[in-house]
């Protein structure tokens, strides 16, 4: 009778595990329903303007309604989890960031996710750069001064990032441990408020991505020393790159990217990043994410997961070296 129960259990569950798979006739059909795109950020935040306009053509292209769903939350590790638990059918993907993906491993305690085994990768959607800028009361102008500066002041600069182990934080420990220079930490909510506290001389620097910052440099009102661009940005022709200044290692910059459930069937990935790679080609989204500093990318699965691979290998490094380590089992 043992023996029975531990077959009907085996049975029962390799038919949900098949049940999970579409048979030959639905992928060929992919997609024939609506197909939720979850995002792991609140709306309005920039991964929901970025992927609306793709989720737009997708529908245009796939004849099949592509859907925002935004389930934000304990830095995006929700959404995450949400996908990584779907069924592989193709019907739901993550819309994550290299926070989501290679932060998050690197800095928390607990993660629910493998980053490299929990998904299928389909493709890299597009990428901004990181700039150090600095407040106007500062008596630097250059990142060489500014690094001297800090040397001069042991413990007495503070930089500010849109949250605690973000890549923001992240960069802005690595500059500072790399350059010897001693400074303070400080998390705001958000890159807005971390951006106020820098022009109210609250703190001394912060290193954000290039759309949050860019308005307030133009403005005067913040003073950029770097830009992490292998040359310099269009947009901002007088801020020198990271290179040009003598510090040619800080190369991660921020991007997005979409992803299946692990075990997604390879035609239906396929499928999938041909549509996206078409999308990201037309002209009217190029101009959209250009006015946003987003540059377009797409490329193939597998070189997505090189890119996840190695900015997670990055990622912890960095952490392991600054100590830096979020303790979220009790959460």
């Amino acid at each position: 009778m043992k023996s029975f129960f531990v077959g009907l259990i085996f049975l029962s569950a390799t038919g949900l595990a098949v049940s999970q798979v579409p048979n030959p006739k639905a992928i060929e059909a992919y997609p024939d329903r609506p197909v939720r795109v979850v995002v792991t950020t609140a709306p309005g935040g920039a991964s929901d303007i970025i992927i609306r306009p793709l989720v737009q053509k997708l529908t245009e292209s796939l004849k099949q309604p592509f859907f925002v769903d935004n389930k934000p939350g304990a830095s995006g590790m929700i959404a995450m989890e949400y996908v990584a638990k779907a069924p592989p059918d193709g019907y739901t993907l993550v819309f994550g960031t290299i926070g989501t993906f290679t932060s998050n491993p690197a800095v928390y305690t607990k993660v629910t996710y493998d980053s490299l085994k929990s998904y299928s990768h389909v493709a890299l959607i597009g990428k901004t750069y990181m700039t150090l800028a600095v407040s106007s009361n500062l008596p630097v102008k250059t990142l060489k001064e500014f690094v001297d500066y800090a040397k001069a002041n042991p413990g007495k600069l503070t930089y500010g990032s849109f949250g605690t182990g973000s890549i923001a934080h992240l960069l802005g420990a690595s500059f500072s441990e790399i350059n010897g220079a001693q400074t303070v930490h400080v998390p705001y909510k958000g890159s807005l408020p971390a951006i106020t506290a820098l022009m109210a001389g609250e703190i001394d620097f912060i290193v954000d991505t290039l759309p949050s910052a860019l308005p307030f440099i133009k403005q005067g009102r913040i003073k950029a020393l770097g830009i992490n661009s292998p040359e310099r940005h269009e947009a901002a022709p007088e801020i020198p790159t990271f290179a040009e200044a003598g510090y040619p290692q800080f190369k991660t910059t921020p991007w997005w990217a979409i992803a299946f459930p692990a075990n997604t069937p390879r035609p239906i990935v396929q499928k999938l990043n041909l549509a996206i790679n078409e999308a990201l080609k037309s002209p009217d989204l190029i101009e959209s994410y250009r006015s946003k500093y987003l540059i377009p990318l797409g490329g193939t699965p597998e070189d997505l997961f090189k890119l996840v691979s190695g900015d997670l290998a990055t990622q912890v490094e960095i952490a392991k070296n600054s100590n830096i380590r979020i303790d979220n089992t009790k959460n």
